[in-house]
């Protein structure tokens, strides 16, 4: 069998594993410089990492493994932790998969919590942390700090994003995917934000049944008839 010292970079294989990265797409070969392995590492951070480095047991996580070994906490399984890596992730490592839309706008981890993860564990234990909630940003365009953060329901979280269009009918003010879900709507969530897309009034789009198949095809089919 072919061992690791005499395997090249583009033979590394989906589903291979180099200590805590896995690989998730197959090697690309730039025009210039390494060839490229999109992984994900144990702690669920993604990233590209070359393929040299790879096979010679260089790069062996996206840098969670340094920060536990360097850590004395005994929290580096637990969710909190997770969550902290993920966060400080997606602001400032340029290889995370989410980074375009955190660090990539300029969101950053305050200088506190960069460098201590017991300060960031204290605060989350003083604001009511628990293993269901999400951490959440009150001002979307602000940093993750203790003044500008929170723990909330992922529903919550998901009201808070910054692409959510919100929809005032019948008096009242919801995001779109709330209203799919509303009652009172009378039309697949697919068909309803098509309407919107298209300049519908939001409250004719949520309450107009669509119209039957049988309808659409006899409609089409008089059409048809009368241009030939």
């Amino acid at each position: 069998m072919e061992s690791i010292a005499q395997r090249k970079p583009m033979d590394i294989q989906v589903g291979d594993t180099f200590d805590r990265w896995t690989v998730l797409k197959a090697p690309e070969r730039p025009r210039k410089g390494n060839t490229k392995v999109w992984c994900q590492c144990k702690c669920g951070a993604e990233g590209y990492v070359a393929g040299g480095m790879l096979l010679l047991g260089k790069s062996r996580s996206c840098g969670c493994f340094s920060a536990e070994r360097s850590t004395k906490h005994g929290e580096s399984h637990s969710r909190l932790y997770h969550v902290y890596t993920s966060m400080k992730g997606r602001c400032h490592n340029q290889n995370d998969s989410a980074y375009k839309n955190y660090g990539g706008r300029g969101i950053v981890v305050c200088e506190e919590w960069q460098k201590s993860f017991s300060s960031f564990q204290t605060w989350a234990n003083k604001s009511g942390y628990e293993q269901r909630l999400d951490i959440d940003r009150c001002d979307n365009n602000g940093p993750y700090s203790p003044e500008n953060c929170r723990f909330v329901t992922r529903s919550v979280n998901a009201k808070n994003k910054r692409n959510n269009i919100y929809l005032c009918i019948f008096g009242e003010e919801k995001i779109i995917s709330e209203w799919c879900f509303d009652k009172r709507c009378v039309v697949k969530s697919r068909v309803f934000r098509l309407r919107i897309q298209r300049g519908w009034d939001a409250e004719v789009a949520l309450v107009t049944p669509p119209i039957p198949l049988e309808v659409r095809y006899r409609f089409r089919s008089i059409v048809t008839s009368s241009v030939s």
